[in-house]
């Protein structure tokens, strides 16, 4: 529910209060407009005095608004108070997304949300330094992969290695996360899951 409990601020008295001279009529006949249709009004909260409105799914006549709480009477004879300031972000049309100035040396301008929308930026982490051999060098001896996945330091070990993979022969030219990308010697590319290879091949 969108109640509110806003703390009073000291310079605004308890009977500071937008409300008519004679108590609002109770009159549930008229459908309940959807509180969207007044949050984005210049006017609001104060407009919506003595309409039917609908808050989240709670229905009833806007009574009162004491401050920036709006008091709503249900049809059971329940008020509930919602806050002005939650209704008009959460109901309200979305703010409004400027182009930034352009310069003559930029190439084209960008769109840049006002300075009292934007968030802040989160530091997404770097990508690790990738490796690669560009230039395999084919004439080393092939080797079984069981000769390499059998070793402590797998999968480092084998990055540059001339090796046979269920018949496939490469250079092992990156280590990618989980991966080995094995280059034959025609220019052709596989990728061997690091896991599976040492389950297949690492022995007991």
């Amino acid at each position: 529910m969108l109640t509110s409990n806003t703390p009073e601020t000291p310079n605004e008295t308890p009977e500071s209060s937008i409300a008519p001279a004679a108590p609002v009529e109770l009159d549930f006949s008229s459908p309940a407009l959807p509180i969207r249709d007044f949050a984005g009004a210049a006017d609001f909260p104060q407009g919506i005095l003595g309409f039917h409105v609908n808050i989240g799914g709670v229905t009833g006549i806007v009574t009162e608004i004491v401050k920036h709480s709006i008091k709503v009477t249900t049809p059971e004879r329940e008020v509930q108070r919602f806050n002005a300031f939650a209704l008009r972000k959460l109901y309200g049309p979305a703010p409004r997304i400027e182009p930034a100035p352009s310069r003559q040396d930029d190439p084209a301008p960008m769109p840049v949300a006002s300075a009292a929308v934007a968030e802040p930026q989160e530091n997404t982490p770097a990508e690790p330094e990738r490796h690669f051999i560009e230039e395999p060098d084919f004439s080393t001896p092939v080797q079984p992969i069981d000769q390499w996945t059998r070793r402590a330091d797998f999968p480092k070990c084998v990055f540059g290695a001339h090796v046979d993979v269920a018949g496939y022969s490469g250079i092992v030219v990156e280590i990618v996360k989980q991966s080995l990308k094995v280059r034959s010697q025609e220019g052709d590319m596989r990728s061997y899951n690091i896991a599976v290879l040492r389950k297949l091949y690492g022995g007991s």
